[in-house]
C-alpha cells in the first residue's frame, strides 16, 4: 500500500497500470522511470519482475527474525543477490524496491 501511495504522489496517470508476475510488482512512467517492488529470499537470486534498460538501484529492508541487515552482494539490469549481515536465517525473506531506467 506504501509502494501504490508513492505512486499516486508522483502524479502518474497511468496508476491503473501496475502490473505484476512472479518475480513482484513493476509500474513504468510515460518519461522512462521504471519502479519495481517485491519480497524476496536471503541467498536467492531475485529477479526483477522486467529487466532495465539504462541503470537501476536496487534498495532492500526488512531482515529477517533478528537479522542486523540485509546487504545487496550484486546486481544488474535483471536483479540482484542479497544476503543477511549477521549470517544467520538463510531462508528470511526481505522487502525490496528498485528504482531506475
Amino acid at each position: 500500500m506504501v509502494c501504490y501511495r508513492l505512486l499516486i504522489s508522483l502524479g502518474n496517470s497511468k496508476l491503473n497500470e501496475i502490473k505484476y508476475n512472479e518475480y513482484g510488482y513493476y509500474c513504468e512512467f510515460p518519461n522512462g522511470l521504471l519502479i519495481q517492488w517485491g519480497r524476496g529470499k536471503c541467498y536467492e537470486y531475485q529477479r526483477y519482475p522486467i529487466p532495465f534498460t539504462t541503470a537501476v538501484s536496487p534498495v532492500v529492508s526488512g531482515g529477517g527474525k533478528g537479522a542486523s541487515m540485509v546487504d545487496v552482494g550484486s546486481f544488474s539490469a535483471n536483479g540482484f543477490s542479497a544476503h543477511l549481515s549477521d549470517g544467520y536465517g538463510q531462508h528470511d525473506s526481505f522487502y525490496w524496491i528498485a528504482i531506475g531506467y
